[in-house]
């Protein structure tokens, strides 16, 4: 373990430093009085005396790109910070003086010390030019709604009457592909088509119509219907996502769609049985792809996985949003959610185990989490498939997609479909 959070060599490997998660709000010792509430990235080497190496400079770049993008910070902006206590002996600054400076420094900004070197400094502009550029021109996307889910595609079921779901998933040739189970025997795949970027997601309503959203190669969300009897081919639906989407059924013949964005917030589109509204902004400082549910008529509930890796929802309720609060837990997945009454929620994710959890709800609030076990690799997915009754869907470690069900009393174990 080092006073630093990264370090860099000259062929442009970066390595952690100062043990603790990339993450994570480490304190490291990299600037005497400034260590709290920043981050100390050493490039190795002597920069008083020669010029920083292209493959360097370029992964300080795209290291930057990502931890300011992550903690919504301008790489061209201004912040300000109040001195510590140091034992270094090299401080500019009395502790406790309050200072403005850049978001990007070097350390003899700060300290009496001659790093990084005037040749770090001649090129300080230049980076956070380049590290503006790059987030605007990608978008924050990039670097938050799921940059560090080392999960795979992961499935999405909906179930069109009790003790019967409908799996979907994205297939090896990058296709959607559609799986019937009547629990727990699944009866055969049949290639939808397609070319996905992201898990699919579904909802079933009146008269067996399913409906489809997946994220495309134009990073785009696309839309397919099943109406009971044939599909109805691919529809584009726009945006700019960072995610996988989420479909909901709000009402009869009325339905919304949710992904992360290019900002990192998240955003929702809505058909009100005659078009498609435009997408509209929900906010937030998320770190997965969305889910929702609808507990009845014009009630919504969408979770995520926030930037703390704890989760949040979002209820809308007498025609607005509440805005995000705190459900907790610590995430290593995205969530998933689904109402089995008005007031009644199942939320799942994966937990740092890589097991599946459940935080369940009765009269609205979700209330605590336990382990339903297994091993998961890929977003787990939960839907309703009968009164109080639901099963919950993930991939496991095999490749191969297991389910877990609740029939109202008792759990079933895991087995695969």
């Amino acid at each position: 373990d080092i006073g630093y959070n990264f370090l860099i060599d000259r062929y442009g490997q970066v390595f952690e430093g100062r043990y603790g998660g990339i993450d994570q709000p480490v304190i490291g010792a990299h600037a005497g009085g400034f260590n709290a509430e920043s981050t100390g990235v050493s490039m190795i080497g002597d920069f008083t005396s020669s010029s920083v190496p292209g493959p360097m400079y370029q992964a300080l770049r795209k290291l930057l790109d990502w931890k300011l993008a992550f903690h919504y910070i301008d790489p061209k902006g201004w912040t300000s910070h109040t001195v510590g206590e140091s034992d270094c002996n090299c401080q500019r600054w009395a502790p406790g003086t309050t200072i403005p400076m850049p978001t990007i420094n070097g350390h003899g900004d700060l300290d009496y010390t001659s790093c990084p070197g005037g040749f770090i400094y001649s090129i300080m502009d230049q980076l956070r030019n380049d590290v503006a550029s790059d987030i605007a021109s990608q978008g924050l996307a990039q670097w938050t709604c799921q940059w560090d889910q080392p999960t795979d595609f992961g499935p999405g079921a909906v179930s069109r009457k009790p003790g019967e779901d409908d799996v979907f998933i994205r297939g090896a040739d990058g296709h959607l592909w559609h799986g019937y189970a009547v629990t727990p025997t699944l009866r055969g795949w049949a290639d939808i088509g397609g070319v996905l970027t992201s898990d699919p997601d579904a909802v079933s309503s009146a008269g067996g119509r399913i409906d489809v959203v997946v994220r495309g190669t134009d990073n785009g969300a696309w839309h397919n219907v099943w109406t009971g009897t044939a599909w109805t081919g691919w529809e584009s639906l726009g945006g700019y996502l960072g995610s996988g989407l989420s479909i909901t059924s709000w009402g009869p013949n009325h339905f919304a769609v949710f992904g992360c964005g290019r900002d990192g917030a998240i955003w929702t589109r809505s058909w009100n049985g005659a078009g498609w509204g435009d997408w509209t902004s929900l906010g937030g400082a998320v770190h997965s792809a969305p889910d929702a549910t609808s507990d009845g008529v014009g009630r919504l509930d969408v979770v995520v996985r926030w930037r703390d890796r704890g989760m949040y929802r979002n209820s809308f309720r007498n025609g607005a949003w509440g805005g995000w609060t705190s459900v907790g837990g610590i995430m290593t997945s995205g969530g998933g959610i689904s109402a089995t009454a008005v007031d009644t929620l199942q939320a799942v994710t994966l937990g740092t185990d890589s097991g599946v959890w459940i935080n369940r709800s009765y009269g609205g609030g979700l209330t605590g989490w336990f382990s339903l076990g297994g091993v998961g690799v890929s977003d787990p997915d939960i839907t309703k498939t009968g009164p109080n009754s639901f099963v919950v869907t993930v991939k496991g470690t095999d490749g191969r997609y297991y389910q877990r069900g609740f029939n109202g009393a008792t759990w079933n174990d895991w087995h695969p479909i």
